[in-house]
């Protein structure tokens, strides 16, 4: 099933505070460009200082979305979970992405995350 006609997935998006306001079949076109993905444990999704093509919604799992220090020690800036979307900032400001995003899971062995990618929100700014 293609990501514009799963019900689950339309509900899921709509759900959040920038892609609820648009019209549903708004929403539709947008999901007809996105792709579902996984990512693996340990797999990066996106590093600091990458540009950012692309927006995600997590619709498994849940994404560590954080920094490294000179040290190489790293901070967690926030853990999102299903229906959170992340990378949006590089869409909107047309900046690098400002920190590191991966899997997260507490168990040594976890599953793969999943997320649909957009890159319609990067051919849409006005100023791109």
């Amino acid at each position: 099933m293609d990501n514009q006609s799963d019900p689950e997935l339309i509900k899921l998006v709509s759900g959040h505070v920038l892609l609820g306001q648009l019209e549903p079949q708004e929403l539709k076109r947008v999901l007809a460009f996105s792709r579902t993905e996984r990512f693996p444990a340990g797999q990066v999704i996106f590093r600091r200082g990458e540009p950012g093509h692309s927006m995600l919604t997590v619709i498994s799992r849940r994404v560590k979305f954080g920094v490294s220090s000179s040290e190489g020690k790293e901070a967690a800036l926030a853990i999102l979970g299903r229906g959170e979307v992340l990378g949006e900032m590089a869409l909107i400001d047309g900046k690098e992405r400002s920190a590191d995003a991966r899997p997260w899971s507490r168990a040594r062995r976890s599953r793969p995350i999943a997320a649909i990618s957009s890159p319609i929100w990067n051919a849409t700014r006005p100023y791109a």
